[in-house]
């Protein structure tokens, strides 16, 4: 951790301008690239530097108030998560912070992958979709839409769930959060009503996906409609078994 403490300075009109630091410790200037800043403003050092932290940190030298808070600096090129804390002397306050730059470049990374995704997948003519993390639909692509007759924000609220055929929703179920439990593979063949009424075979399957530092985010997958071949590989297999059973005749 990163921490300092901060003079907030005021105007005559006790409105803050800006803040000055009081003192560092040794991992200040390398969470922040800020060099020599004992004595010096916030303004000084970070020409330019976004007004919302000195309104920030006028909430905890002049307010009183505690706060902790996540918040970037687009001058400064980097994301703070911070606890300030206010002191006895007024307008001074101490602050203790890491830098999440490379947590939130990474999700930012994400989003743009996950946008992509979304914008190839409403091309496709298969049904495409994510979860996140607890298995709750955050996207579904167009095809999915209509063959289910849901608009996106439908499917994406935390209640909808497929139509499933009665027989086999339980098992599709405990199949599809037992990969969301373990961040695994997935993969089934479950009976689901189609926006006409009509029941229908789909194969869905999905592939966990994980950030850079490795964690889960949800699936994302893919699903078909598959009746016909469900249908013929049922007929063949009548067949086969009325010719075996011709057999021991």
């Amino acid at each position: 951790f990163a921490a300092c403490t901060i003079v907030v300075d005021d105007d005559d009109d006790a409105q803050a301008v800006d803040y000055r630091f009081d003192a560092v410790n040794t991992h200040f200037t390398a969470m922040t690239g800020l060099v020599g800043p004992v004595g010096r403003t916030a303004l000084e050092l970070v020409p330019g530097l976004e007004r919302v932290w000195v309104e920030t940190y006028a909430r905890v030298g002049l307010g009183r108030e505690t706060l902790q808070f996540e918040q970037g600096s687009e001058v400064m090129g980097r994301w703070f998560d911070v606890s300030a804390t206010p002191l006895p002397e007024y307008g001074r306050f101490a602050i203790v912070f890491t830098d999440q730059t490379a947590r939130r470049r990474a999700q930012e990374a994400v989003r743009r992958r996950d946008d992509d995704i979304r914008q190839i997948a409403d091309e496709l003519p298969v049904m495409v979709w994510l979860t996140d993390a607890k298995g709750v639909f955050a996207f579904v692509n167009q095809t999915f839409s209509e063959y289910f007759g849901a608009t996106r924000t439908t499917v994406t609220h935390p209640d909808w769930r497929l139509p499933t055929h009665p027989d086999d929703g339980d098992a599709h179920l405990a199949d599809f959060f037992r990969a969301v439990e373990a961040g695994d593979d997935f993969a089934t063949c479950v009976r689901v009503r189609r926006a006409d009424g009509e029941w229908r075979s789909v194969e869905t399957w999905g592939r966990p996906r994980f950030d850079a530092a490795g964690d889960y985010l949800g699936h994302v997958g893919g699903a078909v409609d598959v009746t016909e071949r469900v249908e013929a590989e049922g007929q063949r297999e009548a067949l086969l078994q009325r010719e075996r059973d011709a057999r021991l005749k």
